[in-house]
Parts: structure tokens; C-alpha cells; sequence
């Protein structure tokens, strides 16, 4: 789908870098629904570390529709 393998769309590619003050999730290539529940779990599991996250799109190549909708939710959710 618009470029990208069927891997890709259920294994995204989420890479985790962490400084003393904050905690940065990227993700690369297509960010679709089934990527979204593991991108959750990482958020999680940074969220328990109390440090502000950054989460970084800019490699991101396709993004569903229903990740967008979710990611307003986690917006409200975490502010």
C-alpha cells in the first residue's frame, strides 16, 4: 500500500532514544492501525518513567486514518 510492504504496515519501525531529561519515540514508514497498539505499548511504558515524550513523525510515510483519531484521543488523554 502506497509504497510500502506488507511488513511494514503490522511491524512499525519505532525507535526509542532517551537523555536524562526526556524520552523521544520515532517512527518510521507507515504508521497504520495495526502499528498503532504497538506504538501504544511503547507509550506506556515510557509514559511510567515520568520524563516529558516527544514523539516524532517525520519518517512516518503513511498514517491511517484511525491512528490520527486515536492520536487526538492520547493528546487529551495525556494533557
Amino acid at each position: 500500500i502506497r509504497g510500502n510492504s506488507l511488513k511494514q504496515l503490522f511491524r512499525p519501525n519505532i525507535v526509542i532514544k532517551k537523555n536524562k531529561d526526556m524520552t523521544y519515540i520515532e517512527i518510521e514508514g507507515p504508521f497504520t492501525f495495526a502499528a498503532y497498539l504497538k506504538f501504544k505499548t511503547t507509550l506506556i511504558k515510557a509514559r511510567k518513567e515520568s520524563k516529558p515524550i516527544v514523539i516524532d513523525l517525520d519518517a512516518v510515510t503513511y498514517v491511517d486514518h484511525t491512528v490520527l483519531m486515536k492520536l487526538k484521543r492520547l493528546e487529551k488523554e495525556f494533557t
